[in-house]
């Protein structure tokens, strides 16, 4: 119930990098959009994935994380490597896919992951007060199949 609740008010207040501004006028929180960001067309539900099972890629390891990313969005990685790139042993029990991430205000929020069929969401919903660039992160999730689709987002509230 928890999740479900978390997904419903990043969904509702923060959607596809807009900021809720006074009088509840939306606005572009980002100063420039990242070619990575491909919101889900409107309408597409997706089923939120276990906290536990996403992790962003350490940053030791993000530019060689999103440089395997630059060609395709998504790609099949070992354990090993899984838990190389995120720092942490991942739970078993799935495919462990690295996936292409953007982020707002990366300290003041976090990366959560949902499915459709085989198409994947990854969001990230964070806190600020000001235009912030959009910045590509890698993340980690182990999911049940590999996605044929991937769509990836990133929203601030004040």
């Amino acid at each position: 119930m928890r999740r479900t609740l978390g997904w419903a008010v990043v969904l509702l207040a923060l959607a596809r990098c807009d900021e809720i501004g006074p009088a509840g006028h939306t606005r572009p929180a980002y100063a420039s959009r990242d070619a990575w960001d491909s919101p889900p067309p409107e309408g597409l539900t997706f089923e939120p994935i276990d906290a536990a099972r996403v992790a962003p890629v350490v940053d030791a390891h993000q530019a060689e994380a999103q440089a395997s990313l630059a060609a395709v969005p998504a790609r099949a990685l070992s354990a090993e490597e899984a838990a190389r790139l995120s720092g942490r042993a991942l739970p078993e029990g799935g495919v462990y896919v690295l996936i292409r991430g953007v982020a707002l205000v990366e300290a003041t929020g976090s990366f959560r992951v949902g499915v459709h069929d085989r198409a994947v969401h990854v969001h990230h919903g964070s806190l600020g007060h000001r235009h912030a660039r959009m910045t590509r992160k890698a993340i980690v999730a182990v999911l049940s199949s590999m996605p044929e689709q991937v769509f990836v987002s990133c929203s601030m509230a004040e």
